[in-house]
């Protein structure tokens, strides 16, 4: 069994969670961003720097694994793990991992489980896809952090530089990539209803 409940519940979810659901990759994207404007350290950039590897690297385990998602998902590119999973649960772990307030970081870890249980509740992955995403994203998040411990600790005017500019250019990539498919996504959906 794919899933906990039937593809007739998954149909029924109110427009205002599948649109949340949807809008989940820039809400965090837009996290990250308010996060390196509002701090204006190495840290912040350093994790979402962490995130965009962490996306990229999702999208290549998909095409060596090729799962497939649950009967009556509206994608048809491979499942497991789930990037939305693994990288709302690196973020949030990667930063649970630096800040100070236990409240913050309990916060952060159930957005980010809420995340991986929107993508069954709406049929884009089933738990195993979700389970698999969120474990991956908490181990990268933790190697990450320990890479980057001494540089967060003591950021020379050069680690700096360097991370703020991979930084901007995978910023640039992802969110190129991101439109990209997200318009491809959307043509996709509007001919199929059309049909």
């Amino acid at each position: 069994m794919a899933h906990l409940w039937p593809k007739a519940f998954r149909v029924g979810v109110p427009s205002a969670v599948r649109r949340f659901d949807a809008s989940s990759k820039w809400l965090v994207t837009a996290g990250a961003t308010t996060a390196i404007v509002m701090r204006r350290d190495v840290l912040s950039p350093y994790i979402t720097l962490g995130g965009i590897a962490a996306s990229f690297v999702t999208k290549r385990i998909k095409r060596v694994v090729k799962q497939q998602r649950p009967e009556g998902s509206p994608f048809d590119d491979p499942g497991m793990p789930s990037s939305h999973a693994l990288v709302a649960t690196f973020m949030a772990v990667a930063w649970a991992l630096q800040l100070q307030s236990k409240l913050a970081s309990i916060s952060l870890l159930c957005a980010s489980a809420l995340v991986s249980v929107l993508r069954v509740v709406c049929g884009h992955h089933t738990w195993a896809q979700v389970v698999v995403g969120a474990v991956m994203g908490s181990a990268m998040a933790v190697a990450w952090m320990l890479l980057g411990t001494e540089m967060i600790r003591r950021p020379s005017h050069l680690a700096t530089l360097v991370v703020y500019t991979l930084y901007l250019c995978g910023s640039v990539v992802f969110l190129a990539k991101g439109i990209k498919k997200s318009r491809r996504r959307h043509k996709a959906t509007i001919a199929a209803s059309g049909d």
